[in-house]
């Protein structure tokens, strides 16, 4: 007898021969969408039992099938597939096969099944779970617009040709831990609402999630990309790129981190475009190799910022990007960049530890710079507001120019001539220490010395002032000689005579 599932409902027929059963004229005038199976005039669901019988005994491994629009349950699929499985591998082996706007109300089971043609899912509708785990799709596989209700497993898939899920929506957990894609991989405008799950997944070709959104955990952890593209891409949960590896150009520009996004040690052997990006917790670069262009122009950080222990092997591009918090840069290295900046940051701009590998101009707008151990190996100019500055056991072999900036820098994200994120606060420049450095070759141009920290200071004879670079008055309280009052001579002092006069 003819299996009873009900039809997906639609006001227009679909383009193929379709089964109709279930038609109710005004209501549902086109009925059952399935795909009729030749020579008969339903769908594989509604045939009569001794026609579905003819019908799979007909089949064999590699067979080509069309059951677009076909209402599937658990038995029909499994009985579909058993008629094709290989006797030599134990698995299905389909040929061309077409399952567009297929809707599978039980669990559907594709494990270990070969496509060896071009595949179709496009619109496929999979009310309960779908399980393609260890599959291998020899040719084309679209499952654009595809709806997961349940979980969608494409663990340890192989797909050969180009796969697309533009489009499609996962209410559930997806996984494609340890899937091969060794040509086009299509996520574009996809939706994640559960967990996506594409650990240790390879990706020869170009992988593209441009405008997908991911509700919930991104996980890409130790994964290899190609050309990835992630542009206008939202992540409103926890998304975790540590380890993997970019092979070409990796495009985040204009993307969304509402949650902590980690591409800790992650190798970007190409340019890292990260232009407009926001981040809304921390994000980690740790130990993260950029070895082309490193765009972060206009981005937002309202986290921390970690990109202690990076390398810079090319252009390092911080225009106008925005720290709200801390913006971490200890122990990272610059090889070749000859700008960083103009940048704000509200927290601490951590420098500590940095090489500089040739020329540089820093511009950067912020409370505090930490300058500890930093090494400049040629020339630098340090263009400042707001800060201050700490440059204890630093590095200074080649000449270094520290400015106090009178004016916001041009694009810096200003607004009305003030830094957003650092109010109403004093634009002047402070050094708080020069400790343990050498100051042959350091010029300090309109720069607050009054609390600055010298003793240990090598070459500091050799320190040179420009501009205005005030020291801390003299204490001007007087003092008697006999019984008449003294007044101290007007002279300015170091920071250390404050320090000792109040102890």
């Amino acid at each position: 007898m003819p299996i009873h599932v009900a039809p997906a409902s639609s006001p227009e027929p679909p383009l193929w021969p379709y089964c109709g059963s279930g038609a109710v004229e005004v209501r549902d005038p086109v009925g059952c969408r399935g795909r009729r199976v030749d020579p008969y005039g339903e769908c594989l669901a509604h045939l009569a039992d001794a026609d579905r019988a003819a019908y799979l005994d007909g089949l064999v491994p590699g067979s080509r099938l069309d059951h677009r629009g076909t209402p599937f349950t658990g038995d029909t699929l499994w009985r579909l597939l058993d008629r094709l499985r290989d006797r030599a591998t134990g698995e299905p082996r389909l040929g061309a096969a077409f399952f567009k706007d297929a809707v599978f109300s039980t669990r559907a089971v594709f494990n270990g099944a070969v496509f060896s043609a071009r595949t179709v899912f496009d619109g496929a509708v999979f009310s309960a779970e779908a399980d393609f785990g260890g599959a291998a799709f020899s040719s084309y596989a679209g499952f654009g617009g595809a709806a997961f209700s349940a979980g969608a497993g494409f663990g340890e898939v192989t797909f050969s040709g180009g796969a697309v899920f533009d489009e499609a929506e996962f209410s559930q957990e997806a996984v494609f831990r340890r899937t091969r894609f060794t040509a086009h991989a299509g996520f574009r405008q996809t939706r994640f609402r559960g967990n996506a799950v594409f650990d240790e997944a390879v990706v020869s070709g170009e992988a593209a999630y441009d405008g997908a959104v991911f509700a919930a955990r991104a996980e890409f952890g130790r994964a290899v990309l190609d050309r990835a593209m992630f542009r206008g891409a939202a992540f409103a949960g926890v998304a975790s790129f540590a380890g993997s590896r970019f092979a070409a150009r990796a495009d985040f520009e204009e993307a969304v981190f509402a949650a902590d996004a980690g591409f800790d040690r992650v190798v970007f052997s190409a340019d890292g475009a990260f232009t407009g990006a926001a981040f809304g917790a921390r994000a980690g670069f740790s130990a993260a190799g950029f070895e082309g262009c490193a765009g972060f122009d206009r981005a937002v950080f309202s986290g921390r910022a970690g990109f202690d222990g990076a390398v810079f092997s090319g252009r390092a591009g911080f225009d106008a990007a925005v720290f709200a918090a801390e913006a971490g840069f200890s122990g990272a290295v610059f090889e070749t960049a000859a700008r960083l900046g103009p940048l704000t940051c509200r927290g601490v701009l951590d420098l500590s530890g940095v090489r500089f590998g040739g020329p540089v101009t820093i511009e950067a707008a912020t409370t505090r710079l930490a300058c500890g151990r930093t090494r400049w190996e040629s020339t630098a100019a340090l263009r400042l507001r707001y800060a201050t500055v700490d440059l204890s056991d630093a590095v200074i072999d080649h000449p270094v120019s520290i400015t106090a900036q009178a004016r916001p820098f041009a694009g810096a994200g200003e607004t009305d001539g003030a830094e957003p994120v650092l109010g109403d606060a004093d634009p002047g420049v402070r050094m708080a220490s020069l400790r343990g450095a050498d100051a042959a070759h350091l010029m300090l141009q309109d720069i607050d010395l009054s609390g600055c920290l010298l003793s240990g200071t090598v070459h500091l004879d050799q320190l040179r002032l420009e501009g205005d670079c005030p020291l801390a008055p003299a204490p001007s309280r007087p003092y008697r000689r006999g019984l008449l009052p003294v007044w101290p001579a007007v002279r300015r002092t170091l920071a250390e005579e404050q320090h000792w006069r109040a102890a």
